[in-house]
């Protein structure tokens, strides 16, 4: 069992551990960039970005292609999330790992490599989102 008194603030990544949306990330980034490269370079892409998830997605797509080409496949990428992002479910285990964090009156954070604005919408469907104190996002990057 964890001793929580040793802690008073808690920083949670977004993706994979409050909702389960690394998945549908992977499928948006993949069916965004199919058709601006051939299949080898496309599944090296794919897999360079879903690895690199602290990264801002604007960095990471800009390693790969053009500038021209990196605003069209953003805007198709965050298109694909804002149809489909607030749909995600919390991951397993979370709403009772935050009622238990709650219950020890620790100040809850969250650090993502995920929008801010993105992450806001969700955790705002998902009505928790004024469980934290502070939600950093990008187009920071985590080190920022």
């Amino acid at each position: 069992m964890i001793n929580f008194n040793m802690y008073k603030n808690i920083i949670f990544d977004f993706d994979g551990v409050v909702v389960d949306s690394n998945p549908l990330k992977e499928k948006c980034i993949s069916s965004s960039s199919r058709d601006y490269c051939d299949e080898s370079s496309h599944k090296k892409f794919v897999e360079y970005f879903t690895k690199n998830n602290g990264t801002p997605r604007e960095v990471k797509i800009n390693c790969f292609f053009s500038k021209e080409v990196s605003m069209q496949i953003l805007e198709n990428y965050n298109n694909c999330l804002s149809k489909k992002l607030i749909y995600t479910n919390l991951t397993k285990g979370f709403q009772s790992f935050l009622s238990l964090l709650k219950f020890y009156q620790k100040r809850l954070y969250i650090l993502s490599g995920g929008t801010q604005s993105e992450v806001l919408e969700v955790l705002s469907s998902k009505k928790i989102e004024n469980e934290f104190v502070k939600i950093w996002g990008g187009p920071k990057t985590k080190e920022e």
